[in-house]
Order: C-alpha cells, then structure tokens, then sequence
C-alpha cells in the first residue's frame, strides 16, 4: 500500500469509530504569541491544573475547516473554558508552513473562509509546534493532561466526546510522589569535551504539597553535586531544577537521584531516578569522508546532512523539504531516485565536531519496509566509519577530528604556520601565499559544500621560498568551499567563503 501521508487531508469522514488513543509521551513544552500578541505557554496552562486540547490545522484545508465549523472546540470553550467553568483551554495551531496568518483571516485565494471570526479562544500560527507532537497529518486533535502526559484522537471528536475523555486524565496520587519527569538537554555522543549546565524537569504527581527536594547528581555512580531545592509545587506542577555547570570527558552514564522530599528519604514513589547515557564520538584523521546512499522505495523522503558542531552544514544531499515542509513530492526539484546510489566525497577540516544526520520523511527510516535502502561513511581509506537504514524520522553520528588531518610533508610542515589566504571571504579572486624549504609541484582543486569538484587548477611548480598563487573565484556562486592542495600523497585542506 503506498505510503500517503504526504497528502493534505486525512479523510476522517471514513473512521465509523473515533475514540482516544492510549496515553503518549510527555508533552513537550512551547511558548509563543497568538495571533493577537497575547503570550501562550503550555506548561504554565498545565501547571494550573488545566486540560489543554490542542487542534493542529492547516487553513486552506476543507476538512480542518469543516471540522471548525462545526463547533464542536468553540463548545468545549464555553462550557468548559474561563467564562464556563474554567478547567479546560483550547488552542487552534495553524501549523502548515505555506499558510499563515492571510489564510487564517480568509483573505488568501486558498483559505476556506475566515477562521479568526467564529473563534474565541487562542489561535497560533507557529509551525513547529506539529513536530513537537509528531503531528504529520492535519486535522489532529489533542488532550494534553495536566500531569503532561497526552493522547490524541483517531478522528475528529463532538464537543460531547472531548467532554467524555477529561476523566483519562486522572487524580494525582496519595500522599508525596515527587517525579524527576524530563531531561531536555545534551545527550549521546559528544567530541573532546562536553561542557554544560545540566537541568532536570521535576514534576510533583502526589496530593501532599511538594516543600522540599534533595537531588543527587551522578555520573558512571560517582557522586558530583548534591543540592536542595524548594519548588513548593503543588499536584501536577513542574519547575526545572538546575545544577552547576560540568564536564564530562569519558563515556558513562549521568544519573539524577531524588535523596529526600519534603525531609523524608522513603516512600517517595517510583519515579525518583533519571539516567542520560553518554558516549565519546569516533575519533577519525580522515582529510575527506564519502557518503553514500541507497534508497528505499520512497528516494524523495530521504535527506541527509552533514554540519559543523556550531550547526553550520557544510554538506547535504536529497530532498530538503523533508526538514521544512510535511508534504514532501517524487518531483521536488532536489529529490532522490527510488532504489538509487548516490555518492558523496566531502572534504573534512581537523579539530572539528561533525554531525551525519539523515532524515526519512514517512518516519519509517530507508530500510527494511518499504526497500532495501541504507546509508555508508566511509574514511579516505576505505574504512566504514558509520552505517545503518533503521530509524524512525531522524539518525545522527558524531565523528571527531580533534586529531591533525594527513599532511603534505614540507608544503603542510610550512603551511600550518606561514600559509594564508586572503581576502576571506572572497569576491573574484581568492590569493594564496606560502613557503616552501624546496622545490615541489601541487595539484590545487576546489570542493563545494557538497564535495564536488568546483575548480581545478591543475599541477604546477614551485621553488624554495615564498610563493603566491590566485584562484579565479569569479564562476563560482556564494558558499562555503575546500581548498584541497595535493603533492599525489599527502593534501591540505583550507576553507573559504565566497560572498559577492
């Protein structure tokens, strides 16, 4: 069955049953302006005690605009939200990023009327909050808890069945239940050294008032910080603690343990551990790294980079939409082949931190459902750094090159200290100035952000000394590029920008 869920309306009139899935994750949290520059923050609604519904839609969409029309959300707020009786919000995301606040008002040639006039309560226009729920097809329909947890609808739900499903939202336990609910930090691999201020999302699921916390900060058991909080948080509340900044330089595991609540160190619950693994990246003196790609049935879902630790991308390959959009399309002007090689040799610079990250749109990864597809690193030579084609929407690898790059015997010995080139950024032409302790003849090529090949200057000769060189800049378009100099073992690599 082919893989639709790129198409703009979900044909819920087909369900016969609409009913509530099982409990998800915990919501994420989002602050935002609506439509009116009012402020609009979900933890804060949460944190009253409140049931959030959360309709995710798109204003040039027939079916998102029926289901408004209805009513049936416009209910829920009247009966339920601040004029009624006050325990309920409910918020319309327009969530698409091709429509915005034009459709919403129903000035636009696509939008199916005016949204903003038969609506009381708030209305964002913000796009990423559908990736925050996972949210890929449009209407979706939410019931974010106060505890955080969520569910979501297989259909579009009456007024009546939103009302019917308050109580899957639950009481808060007896007594103390102190719960350490989320960690929204760095995790996984990292290069060198990993410096930062770790936090923990601490949440009270008990009736008792929550006074007092003592947390313990670990890593691989050993004991770092240990350090009192006083949140007072009442049921279903949340504040983040935070601790003083660390680092960390070995694999292991960071563990936050609740030691005592409320001046007792037992009968605190199940919740009172939390553990982040990890992992040093893998080390690699590679000078350049080809990556290559097969892929599935679907080429047009996959898109990949490859960015610098500061998350400059200094490379990519298929379809970018896949990052930007929901509805991804085999003609986007950038989209891969199905069940086709693509091949990458991507210059790479020492004391870097790289990120490989590759996306597949459907979040069912380039292997094993839908074709045979994968993904190969590989060093200059030869070596699988990393491989792999199981993974939901997105995968990563880091690969640290804190270790120098291979180097030109005197041309690179010389270079590290008396080779420049100017000016940088460049218009027209880029100038390279060295010197040389004896005769050499280089190969000079220019790579772009996508490793190929932009300009080549061929071999040439040069005596002992100082030497200077120009490189015709004029035909190549503004980006970020590789020098690569050659003696036919060894290479040097630069960068520069061109910026006209």
């Amino acid at each position: 069955m082919s893989k639709s869920y790129f198409i703009l309306v979900i044909l819920f009139s087909f369900i016969q049953s609409i009913k509530l899935e099982a409990q998800c994750c915990i919501a994420q949290d989002f602050i935002t302006n609506d439509i009116n520059g009012n402020t609009v923050h979900l933890y804060d609604m949460l944190n009253a005690g409140k049931i959030v519904i959360l309709n995710i839609s798109v204003a040039t969409s027939p079916t998102c605009w029926d289901y408004h029309h209805s009513g049936a959300l416009q209910n829920i707020w009247t009966d339920y939200g601040p004029e009624g009786s006050d325990e309920v919000a409910v918020i319309l995301v327009e969530g698409h990023p091709d429509t915005g606040l034009a459709d919403l008002q129903g000035n636009s040639p696509n939008s199916q009327g005016n949204w903003i006039a038969e609506t009381s309560f708030p209305i964002i226009n913000n796009d990423d909050i559908p990736f925050l729920f996972q949210t890929y097809s449009f209407p979706t329909v939410l019931m974010i808890c106060p505890d955080k947890s969520y569910y979501y609808y297989t259909g579009l739900p009456s007024a009546q069945t939103i009302a019917a499903n308050f109580y899957k939202c639950g009481n808060p336990e007896p007594g103390l239940h102190p719960t350490l609910l989320s960690y929204n930090g760095p995790s996984g691999e990292f290069c060198n050294h990993l410096n930062f201020t770790p936090t923990i999302l601490l949440q009270n699921n008990g009736y008792t008032l929550l006074e007092q916390v003592e947390v313990a900060l670990k890593f691989n058991e050993t004991l770092l910080q240990i350090k009192n909080f006083e949140p007072n948080l009442s049921s279903f509340q949340s504040h983040e603690l935070q601790f003083d900044p660390i680092q960390l330089g070995e694999n292991g595991t960071l563990s936050y343990e609740i030691v005592t609540a409320n001046q007792q160190d037992s009968d605190l619950g199940n919740n009172t551990f939390y553990d982040i693994p990890f992992s040093r990246a893998l080390e690699s003196e590679s000078s350049t790294i080809q990556v290559e790609i097969t892929t599935d049935d679907y080429g047009y879902e996959t898109y990949w980079e490859l960015q610098e630790d500061n998350g400059t991308v200094v490379a990519s390959g298929g379809n970018p939409r896949v990052i930007t959009d929901f509805f991804v399309h085999p003609k986007d002007p950038e989209a891969y082949e199905d069940q086709t090689v693509y091949t990458y040799t991507i210059p790479i610079e020492s004391n870097q931190c790289y990120s490989f990250i590759i996306y597949d749109a459907a979040h069912d990864g380039i292997c094993c459902g839908y074709g045979d597809g994968f993904y190969k690193i590989f060093d200059d030579n030869g070596n699988i750094l990393f491989e792999g084609g199981e993974f939901y929407w997105s995968t990563s690898h880091k690969l640290d090159t804190s270790g120098e790059l291979a180097s030109t015997n005197d041309f690179n010995a010389t270079a590290s200290n008396s080779i420049s080139l100017y000016p940088n950024p460049t218009t027209h032409s880029l100038n390279l100035s060295f010197d040389l302790t004896q005769k050499e003849d280089f190969i000079f090529e220019v790579y772009n952000n996508l490793g190929q090949l932009a300009e080549s200057i061929g071999q040439q000769s040069f005596l002992a000394g100082q030497n200077t060189l120009s490189i015709n800049t004029t035909r190549l378009p503004n980006g970020v590029y590789i020098l690569k100099v050659k003696d036919g073992m060894e290479e040097f690599n630069e960068k520069f920008v061109v910026k006209k």
